[in-house]
């Protein structure tokens, strides 16, 4: 993502995320992931992420899903003026689901909570959500949205950072 106006850059950001998934049973899933960041705005000059632990299904209906994960993640970052290296274990709980409110509305979100395990007062609540209502069979209409509370945000950080956006999407 780049948004640039004159010399202020607005949104100057990368995120990579790999994530597998083994079925041990038909209710759990053991999960390990990897990602890297960067995000210039929110002076992220890098933040490395690698995590594993076990996800459970709570419900799996036709028209609505829900997963609940508790796994362990390592991370790595270092920050822009000044330089900051920090390194912490953090638990990654999350929930997630997906609900097919009728044929051509769909609601789906998922919401971390993501504690410092040696500082509890260092965590972050992060979700990600889209609500998508169709169109034609082809084509729909997509709202997504984004949020972060982060409780040690970098200077001049503020703790809660969200977005919307909007827009069409096209299944092939």
């Amino acid at each position: 993502n780049f948004i640039k106006a004159g010399h202020t850059d607005f949104v100057n950001s990368g995120y990579q995320h790999f994530r597998y998934s083994y079925k041990i049973r038909k209710w759990i899933t053991w999960e390990s992931f990897l990602q890297a960041q960067y995000n210039a705005v929110m002076r992220i000059k890098f933040r490395g992420l690698a995590g594993t632990g076990p996800r459970f299904r709570v419900v799996k209906r036709e028209d609505f899903k829900l997963y609940m994960a508790v796994l362990y993640m390592r991370e790595y970052e270092e920050t822009t003026l000044p330089t900051v290296f920090n390194n912490a274990n953090r638990l990654s709980a999350y929930a997630t689901f997906n609900w097919s409110i009728t044929d051509n509305i769909e609601f789906s979100s998922t919401t971390f909570y993501q504690p410092n395990l040696e500082n509890f007062s260092d965590y972050r609540l992060a979700g990600d959500g889209a609500f998508e209502i169709g169109l034609t069979k082809k084509l729909a209409f997509r709202i997504n949205y984004n949020f972060l509370y982060d409780t040690k945000q970098p200077p001049g950080i503020p703790n809660f950072i969200y977005s919307i956006r909007n827009g069409l999407s096209f299944k092939f």
